[in-house]
């Protein structure tokens, strides 16, 4: 059947609050098990769930995000009624412990509340539940197994990233599909919406199927973006590892942005969209390496965690195939920019770039991060580079990535007495123009770093594997 989800679209996603991450290292959320009804005729969300919480602290109450427009019917401790206080001005809540069980290190809570679904969370008639609108009890980092149940009406389609565990099944007029996650910080994307007859292509690459919803775009293009997302799609199979999702969907919504939005494994569009072919190599990276391999808002580092590494490899496939001589011009002409463009004055070290918004950040990030992403290409020597990233990725795919454990893969490669690491934290803590890493070239059978002399007192010449290699 050929759909596209028409009326109702639910995004599932954090808000931060300053109470909440106090407790950071008090509490963790384990296990969600979790029961979503949509309610048409009374136009809301019923949310039945279940929480396993590991307490790390003897205080008589924690605090949780949930959106503030939730009606809650009532909260149980381990079955035990609990009491609770509500703040909908910054979606918190917060619930007091049973005397009898503040001692007890695990613990289930249970939820019962529903959100009415109002005009505020309406956008070109589809619905938004953002990261505003925590929409389940959550904290500012959370990596927790999941059982998820949605229930809709029939007629209705369900989208939702992660193992579906049971075919959907209909009774009284209403449509359930169960799905689970052994692993997931919650931010992934919950599509409800009517189904209607419009175009879509399906493809496979490998074992993830692509499908792409659509109804104002001709042919032409629709196909000629599903070729780049198929090569792109088979770049970074093989230069990162297996795609963290089961199923990659292009969802047509009404509207005119020209740049898609990215949730989890699913690309909203506009009409506007195929304007925007040229920006799709970056749109699909951001599957393994922002959705896959997650990173934490306003820490240190995250921009160039984020971006930076993000925009080299883009740059690096388009080049891939050509001379190392075009790659290398293409990443001068960015340092040229770079220096062209910086102003020193507003200019920050890449570690305290925490927003894109930031005076200053695009020619930081966008420029300087990916030349300094690849002076670290250089130092390790290819092949190794690759090894490298990879690691990263199969390390910390479906967790988040922080620059403290970039800094430890960091050391872990860095093959001359801490040269790499060096580098990196001068390049990444300093401002003003990254110098180039010096690097002396070996002869093709040069298989480790070479000393010229052992005596403490002589200069140590340090020759790393490398030099003529291609980019590829």
């Amino acid at each position: 059947m050929n759909i596209i989800f028409k009326t109702l679209l639910l995004f599932i996603g954090l808000g931060s609050v300053s109470s909440v991450f106090a407790q950071e290292k008090e509490i963790e959320i384990q296990q969600y098990d979790i029961q979503l009804v949509y309610n048409a005729d009374k136009n809301q969300l019923d949310v039945k769930l279940e929480i396993d919480v590991l307490r790390n602290t003897e205080k008589p109450a924690f605090a949780v995000l949930l959106n503030g427009s939730s009606i809650i019917k009532h909260i149980n401790f381990d079955k035990q009624v609990a009491q609770f206080s509500q703040n909908p001005s910054n979606n918190t809540i917060t619930i007091y412990i049973p005397k009898e069980y503040i001692k007890q290190k695990k613990s289930r809570v249970s939820f019962d509340y529903f959100i009415p679904l109002n005009k505020d969370f309406i956008q070109n008639d589809i619905l938004f539940l953002s990261s505003e609108n925590n929409w389940c009890p959550l904290l500012p980092s959370v990596n927790a197994g999941l059982k998820l149940s949605v229930t809709a009406p029939a007629g209705y389609q369900v989208l939702v990233q992660g193992s579906k565990s049971e075919a959907q099944k209909e009774s009284s007029g209403m449509s359930t599909s169960h799905y689970q996650q052994t692993a997931t910080d919650m931010s992934f994307p919950i599509m409800i919406g009517k189904q209607a007859n419009k175009n879509s292509i399906v493809t496979e690459v490998g074992e993830t199927k692509i499908s792409f919803s659509f109804a104002s775009i001709d042919s032409a293009s629709v196909k000629k973006i599903m070729e780049i997302t198929e090569k792109t799609f088979e770049f970074y199979q093989t230069f990162l590892g297996k795609y963290p999702f089961l199923q990659l969907n292009f969802i047509e919504i009404p509207g005119e942005d020209v740049r898609p939005r990215v949730q989890g494994n699913t690309i909203f569009f506009t009409k506007s969209f195929k304007n925007a072919v040229h920006n799709f190599e970056e749109i699909t990276a951001s599957q393994w390496w922002g959705d896959g391999v997650r990173f934490s808002p306003s820490s240190k580092g995250y921009c160039f965690l984020s971006s930076s590494i993000k925009d080299f490899f883009t740059l690096y496939q388009l080049f891939k195939d050509k001379p190392k001589e075009e790659f290398e011009a293409e990443i001068s002409k960015l340092l040229d920019q770079y220096n062209s463009q910086n102003n020193p004055t507003e200019e920050k070290p890449l570690t305290d770039v925490f927003s894109m918004r930031e005076e200053n950040s695009q020619t930081v990030v966008h420029l300087k991060g990916v030349v300094v992403t690849y002076y670290m290409t250089v130092i390790l020597g290819d092949d190794i580079w690759k090894d490298f990233f990879r690691d990263l990725y199969q390390s910390y795919n479906g967790k988040i990535l922080t620059y403290e454990k970039f800094v430890e893969m960091v050391q872990n490669y860095d093959n001359v007495e801490g040269y790499l690491f060096n580098q990196i934290n001068n390049w990444l803590t300093t401002t003003g123009t990254p110098a180039p890493p010096i690097v002396s070239e070996s002869s093709p059978e040069e298989e480790e770093i070479q000393t010229e002399s052992e005596d403490e007192n002589e200069p140590i010449e340090i020759i790393i594997k490398g030099g003529d290699e291609d980019t590829e």
